[in-house]
């Protein structure tokens, strides 16, 4: 057996006895309603007039460190000094967004003409499913990455909009955990946020977890401990599984969690 597998069979055996959240909390979980994760049509514009002042404050301000700018919310270049990005990279990220867009009034022009069941039950959501169906389909990873700030600043912005005081936990090897709630809950849930293990996470996501971890709290005391583990391109595969292991084994030796106490979710 090569390394590569002993290391991904040693994380799976770790992972015995960890509950999902069903078994967990029962099927009072399924109640709570998801956060949108759909963006406003004024949203968009916002985010295109955002990439271009970014591009504009670069050129002229260089060779200012990109970690300097501040603005209200996060640049979305704040990410820049960690991804070999190419000015025509940034450049092309403008037509992908606009082209998007048109895709999206194609969409609204012809919503009409098809059938209830194939379509978004409201013109908004047609709107934002189509833009953004060919903007990610067109976009890179690198261009993706870009445009998305770090974890740890997505959670800290969240927490000061949401007016709760930020729990971050680092692990000796130096991951981080994020915590929505109390971290002395009696049920905690392990959340590794989606993205394709390339993107950060989400507002939506942090929402979610805020409104669920609310909700059920009312019958039993809940937290989230969010990962904020290493992604792609610059961790590679099993390193976030290993990341996923070494916070569990931290819940249940360091925080004194049991197993049937702890569900996991991505």
């Amino acid at each position: 057996m090569d390394d590569r597998n002993r290391r991904t069979t040693a994380a799976d055996d770790s992972w015995s006895g960890v509950q999902s959240i069903d078994n967990l909390l029962g099927s009072s979980a399924g109640d709570t309603g998801q956060a949108s994760y759909l963006t406003t049509f004024s949203g968009l514009l916002y985010r295109l007039l955002q990439v271009l002042s970014c591009l504009a404050y670069i050129e002229v301000q260089s060779p200012l460190p990109f970690t300097t700018l501040r603005c209200q919310p996060q640049p979305l270049c704040l990410n820049m000094a960690n991804n070999d990005i190419t000015l025509a990279e940034k450049l092309a990220v403008i037509p992908h967004l606009a082209i998007g867009m048109s895709q999206g009034l194609i969409r609204l022009a012809t919503r009409s003409f098809t059938t209830s069941d194939g379509r978004p039950p409201t013109a908004y959501k047609d709107f934002v499913y189509a833009t953004f169906r060919h903007f990610l389909s067109n976009v890179t990873i690198k261009q993706e990455k870009w445009l998305s700030p770090s974890t740890e600043t997505v959670y800290l912005n969240f927490a000061r909009d949401k007016n709760f005081q930020p729990d971050t936990d680092v692990l000796p090897s130096g991951l981080k955990v994020h915590w929505v709630g109390n971290k002395s809950a009696d049920k905690v849930f392990l959340y590794f946020h989606g993205g394709g293990y390339v993107n950060a996470i989400s507002p939506a996501h942090l929402e979610w977890l805020l409104e669920l971890s609310t909700d059920l709290s009312k019958k039993k005391r809940v937290a989230a401990a969010v990962v904020g583990y290493t992604c792609s391109p610059e961790g590679q595969y099993p390193l976030q599984l290993e990341q996923g292991t070494e916070s569990l084994k931290w819940l249940m030796e360091t925080q004194g969690k049991k197993p049937e106490d702890v569900c996991n979710s991505k």
